[in-house]
């Protein structure tokens, strides 16, 4: 048994350097250590151990995955999309704009004098300061400038019909101008 043990060591060291390796064609080939190993194993080939390894995926392996999974995908969208777009339709189609105006005396608003004695800086009292602010909100200006990046007919539906109605009837006279 002593006289076999150093074969059988050299036999178990050949062995550990040839792996047999399965080709695309199924044929089996032995491999040294040496040997290039970049082609391993393809898709679900037995590794060396005797273990499986992980599948090398490509392009059409995984659209084939989709298309099995498209029911599956279908039926967790298909409600969720469902909802959102009810829950789109179901809103309110007109709404209500609160604005609040936050006036705080800030250093633009004290007169300082740049000549003469220096005195106490005269700041104006605070409800001059709101009127100011409300009457720039509220001049035409701002109110043209506003309604001028919304289409009437979005704003005001009714008007616009009206407007456009009153347009119908003027067309065939002499005062053809179009105010709306």
């Amino acid at each position: 048994m002593a006289a076999h043990f150093p074969l059988m060591l050299k036999e178990i060291s050949n062995a550990a350097m040839h792996v047999v390796h399965i080709g695309e064609q199924g044929a089996a080939r032995s491999m040294s250590m040496s040997e290039d190993w970049s082609q391993g194993p393809t898709r679900r080939e037995a590794a060396p151990s005797g273990l499986m390894t992980r599948p090398r995926l490509g392009v059409a392996d995984i659209l084939l995955q989709l298309w099995r999974s498209v029911w599956l995908m279908l039926l967790i969208f298909l409600p969720i999309f469902l909802l959102g777009l009810w829950l789109a339709f179901s809103m309110k189609e007109e709404f209500t704009a609160r604005s609040r105006l936050l006036v705080s005396l800030g250093d633009e608003y004290v007169f300082r004098p740049s000549v003469g004695p220096e005195s106490n800086p005269v700041s104006p009292d605070m409800d001059a300061l709101i009127q100011s602010e409300l009457e720039m909100l509220r001049s035409p200006v701002v109110a043209s400038e506003a309604l001028s990046r919304f289409d009437l007919d979005r704003i005001f539906p009714k008007l616009s019909a009206e407007c456009h109605r009153e347009f119908a009837e003027l067309a065939g006279t002499e005062q053809f101008e179009y105010s709306c």
